[in-house]
């Protein structure tokens, strides 16, 4: 009879053993998180959540409350600070509220590597949030940046949501084919590309006291301003954010981690005519490439200059020019300039930069590495000329034939009056 009991039901038992393995999945992984700790800061209540090495700084309120949980996440340039008063609304509807400042934002959650920023690893985070609290299913808010983990921990997670809300940022996907496909959606969006390029976006935003930053909260509070700015003038904190853009959106990055928007030229911080530059009998591709970027100059209060800028490929343009025999494959004879010790590293790029002057072509190690390591990298010229404090108190410095290996000392006057006849470079 049994049997027959398990056999009729049997599609009931199977929904009911898998629902219990969820579940105790869900329970193992909350046993297995780091703690919190609640503190008061300012007359608020912060928690922070310890993720692996990262801590991560979370505005709450109403969690004496017996309702549901809700995560609202932020977006850039903003901290948790933006749900401030819709978080005291929703205390007092009988909600726990959480509001994080997501990795890089939170002063002990910065990651040094870009890839660290991914919606990976912010999705994450935001586990980790749920499990310390012991949370098996919340309501989940996001804007902006807070809006794509939102999507992405959606995609990953489902069953431990009641809801989830999206503000700013419909699904990556439809706003993929945005981006490919609407003018006025590339034009809003042509910042995104800006944020991709290195160090100079962070420029951009701090320049004059942060004003460009400041432009972009010009509808809010002072009060609201100042929160915002007393996080992104922290060390490290806007490069952080900027991060984000850097770890996600892009064709440098893992196309599983990113979202690919594709190739659109013009929508960087070009602002009129894009070009490039081929050779018609070569299969290399663009040899350069360029365009109008007119913004650029505006970001340092110069609206009267225009600017037009082009950049060449130099391997292309070397492999072009040896393919119609126009430069030779034969390499000149270099010349290495070595240096014992920092002190003496001054004194090595002057007689560099003469040797350059005079048309010889010469290497210099830029790195500081050690005598060993510049000999190795010098293996390969013809001379070296070697700057020691001993040999430069006298006035000279070593000459070494890397030819024959031999080597003797020459006076500095002597190498800077006629360098050409110094290294016999007529007979090499």
């Amino acid at each position: 009879m049994l049997v027959d009991l398990i056999q009729n039901h049997r599609k009931s038992f199977e929904i009911i053993i898998i629902n219990l393995i969820v579940s105790l999945s869900i329970l193992f992984a909350m046993n297995n998180q780091n703690s919190v700790k609640e503190v008061i800061v300012n007359n608020e209540w912060f928690a922070e959540v310890q993720i692996g090495e990262y801590t991560l700084n979370c505005r709450i309120a109403g969690m004496e409350n017996d309702g549901e949980t809700i995560i609202l996440l932020h977006g850039f340039p903003e901290t948790s600070y933006m749900w401030i008063n819709l978080m005291k609304v929703l205390a007092e509807k009988g909600y726990r509220v959480i509001a994080p400042d997501q990795r890089g934002y939170s002063p002990n959650a910065r990651p040094t590597f870009i890839k660290e920023y991914s919606l990976k690893h912010t999705s994450s985070d935001v586990l980790a949030i749920a499990n310390a609290y012991n949370l098996q299913r919340f309501h989940l808010v996001g804007h902006d940046w807070g809006a794509s983990v939102g999507w992405a921990f959606v995609a990953e997670y489902p069953e431990r949501l009641y809801s989830w809300t999206s503000l700013s940022i419909p699904h990556m996907k439809a706003f993929q084919e945005a981006y490919r496909s609407d003018f006025d959606q590339q034009r809003r969006s042509k910042y995104i590309g800006f944020f991709n390029m290195p160090f100079f976006p962070e420029l951009y935003l701090s320049f004059n006291d942060y004003n460009n930053l400041k432009n972009i909260w010009r509808a809010h509070g002072d009060e609201e301003k100042e929160a915002y700015l007393s996080v992104f003038r922290q060390s490290g904190a806007l490069r952080s954010a900027l991060n984000w853009y850097r770890a996600n959106i892009g064709r440098r990055r893992n196309p599983s981690d990113h979202i690919n928007f594709g190739i659109v030229r013009g929508l960087d911080y070009y602002s009129g005519i894009v070009f490039e530059v081929f050779d018609k009998n070569s299969k290399l591709g663009a040899l350069a490439g360029g365009g109008r970027y007119d913004t650029l100059t505006k970001a340092f209060k110069r609206d009267d200059i225009g600017a037009t800028g082009v950049a060449g490929g130099v391997e292309r343009i070397i492999l072009t020019m040896q393919e119609q025999n126009i430069i030779s494959e034969t390499q000149q004879p270099r010349i290495s300039v070595l240096y014992i010790n920092d002190d003496m590293q001054k004194v090595a790029h002057s007689i560099a930069s003469l040797l350059r002057l005079n048309n010889i072509p010469t290497d210099i190690d830029l790195a500081g590495r050690n005598l060993k390591k510049q000999m190795d990298i010098a293996n390969t010229s013809r001379y070296t000329v070697i700057v020691g404090p001993q040999e430069l108190e006298q006035g000279n410095v070593v000459l070494k034939d890397m030819k024959t290996g031999t080597e003797g000392t020459i006076s500095l006057e002597k190498l800077t009056d006629d360098p050409k006849s110094i290294f016999n470079l007529e007979m090499l």
